[in-house]
């Protein structure tokens, strides 16, 4: 039997996503419960179809929390889906609002734009 709840539109579009990239805050050394449980529903899917790769943006508090979501991340998240891990980019305290912070995430974003439009072009 399944829900229908708000994963339901996610499906679709998962289905298609050469590329996903997980955010969440960090309180507690893991992933957000909401989080937790699209990625445990993304696992129920086997592999989405064309997935091939993955980020992961984190912010926090404190820069000592990360550890155990990033070993999740590697080696169950990328691991059990073999995806190729395009990065992982943490911000914590005042880091969370600062430029240098917003325009490394946005050269990260324009480099993957750039990869996006090599590949249509082969």
């Amino acid at each position: 039997m399944h829900s229908q709840d708000d994963m339901q539109e996610i499906y679709p579009v998962l289905s298609e996503a050469e590329m996903i990239v997980l955010a969440s805050p960090v309180y507690y050394h893991s992933f957000t419960g909401q989080l937790q449980c699209a990625i445990n529903r993304i696992y129920a899917l086997d592999k989405p179809a064309n997935l091939k790769k993955a980020a992961l943006i984190l912010s926090s508090g404190s820069d000592q929390v990360y550890d155990g979501m990033i070993y999740e991340y590697q080696n169950s998240f990328l691991d059990y889906l073999k995806l190729e891990d395009m990065g992982i980019y943490t911000a914590f305290d005042k880091q969370n609002k600062s430029e240098e912070k917003l325009t490394e995430l946005k050269q990260f974003g324009k480099s993957l734009k750039n990869i996006a439009e090599k590949n249509e072009e082969e």
